[in-house]
């Protein structure tokens, strides 16, 4: 019946079904959104419970993937500030974590840097490690790939490469959810720095185990980027078709971030094919 034991029971259930519905549906689904939508009203009706973060959680990586970085970004921040009320180690791990990233989205480097080396250096292995089960992914090893990126765009480069293989390395100890994210992530790197043969080196390992674990936003990815190795080797049909198998697979788990970053990959090898109407169609597409 009606009540608040019945409302604790589905929020316990909300909360892990959003969990489950990231993986095996995507950040930005609707069915994600909207079970991190009801979890919110059940913690607006229960007062503070303990779900309460990983439920802010959940909405902020819902409207972050979706492309809405103003949204996320209020709500990272509301999660840091619970977590300095309450002055507890998890949420301010989380918290750093998703301000830090939410930060970087909105082009602010400097503070995203500050927010995702303590992020890290609250990371306790034997106390956090299993945070994954309700977030996802290992928070140490999601805030060591934002950081990749950030140190990169900062002009660190060389950090950022070597930061990148520590979390690989610590990501193959991990779920295959973690690994995914860092093989993701160590893909990004690589061709931001034009590396061909290690995006196809990474893509190549990160295409099976999306496939095989039932991954669709990392599948998507990793043929994006797999597509884009191929066609810089000059294998441009089977690259091409890879890159739109791969948009299109993004397409479907509703994602808006990266979209233009993806379209950009795309026109680019359309280009490189002689296709130039193609590839300017997909440069408008991006520019939105």
């Amino acid at each position: 019946p009606e009540g608040p034991d019945r409302a604790k029971r589905e929020l316990e259930l909300q909360v892990a079904l959003g969990s489950a519905l990231i993986s095996v549906k995507g950040y930005a689904a609707s069915e994600t959104g909207q079970a991190y939508a009801r979890a919110h009203e059940l913690c607006q009706t229960l007062g503070d419970t303990p779900q309460r973060v990983p439920v802010l959680y959940g909405r902020y990586v819902y409207h972050e993937v979706r492309g809405e970085f103003a949204v996320s970004h209020a709500i990272a921040q509301d999660l840091l500030r619970l977590g300095e009320q309450r002055n507890d180690t998890v949420s301010l791990l989380i918290g750093h974590r998703i301000v830090g990233a939410s930060a970087f989205y909105l082009g602010r480097f400097i503070p995203a840097r500050a927010h995702l080396e303590q992020a890290i250096a609250l990371y306790d292995p034997d106390r956090h490690r299993s945070l994954a089960l309700f977030y996802g992914y290992d928070a140490r090893v999601v805030s060591q790939c934002y950081l990749v990126k950030t140190l990169f765009v900062l002009g660190h480069a060389d950090q950022a490469l070597a930061l990148c293989r520590e979390a690989l390395k610590e990501a193959r100890e991990l779920a295959p959810g973690s690994l995914a994210f860092a093989l993701n992530y160590a893909s990004y790197l690589h061709q931001f720095r034009r590396e061909r043969e290690a995006v196809g080196r990474w893509a190549d390992e990160l295409v099976p185990l999306a496939e095989d674990q039932g991954f669709p936003y990392w599948l998507a990815a990793g043929k994006l980027l797999r597509g884009w190795a191929i066609t810089e080797g000059g294998d441009l049909e089977s690259g091409l078709a890879m890159m739109r198998d791969g948009l299109a697979g993004w397409r479907a788990t509703e994602a808006e971030l990266y979209m233009p970053y993806n379209l950009a990959l795309l026109a680019e090898a359309h280009a490189t094919a002689g296709q130039p109407a193609e590839a300017l169609g997909l440069v408008t597409e991006a520019l939105g």
